[in-house]
């Protein structure tokens, strides 16, 4: 069970850190049963609900999430992903999606 879950959680970072060209932003958008912001807007607590990657077009419905805005790393509880883009279902007990901004491919 634990091979498994390392496996999806690699490939999960291997699709959005390698298929994608152009990563330039890092916001997150929440809709969730309750969200707290903490250290001056960089950290975001989030209760049950989804998480939006408008850049990545990804969306992960989860029972709780942290989002660190500094470090571009989201973690998701109970998670589940749909890339249908690549035809992938992604559902594990903790995802972690982390994105930095990486130059520009001309």
């Amino acid at each position: 069970m634990k091979n498994n879950l390392s496996y999806k959680i690699c490939l999960f970072l291997f699709v959005v850190l390698f298929f994608h060209n152009k990563i330039n932003a890092n916001e997150i958008s929440f809709s969730a049963s309750e969200i707290l912001i903490t250290d001056n807007g960089n950290i975001a607590n989030a209760g049950s609900g989804s998480a939006y990657s408008e850049v990545d077009n990804i969306k992960i419905d989860g029972a709780s999430f942290k989002f660190d805005k500094n470090n571009s790393i989201l973690i998701a509880n109970n998670a589940r992903t749909i890339l249908s883009e690549k035809n992938i279902e992604l559902i594990a007990d903790q995802l972690i999606m982390i994105r930095k901004s990486l130059p520009l491919k001309h």
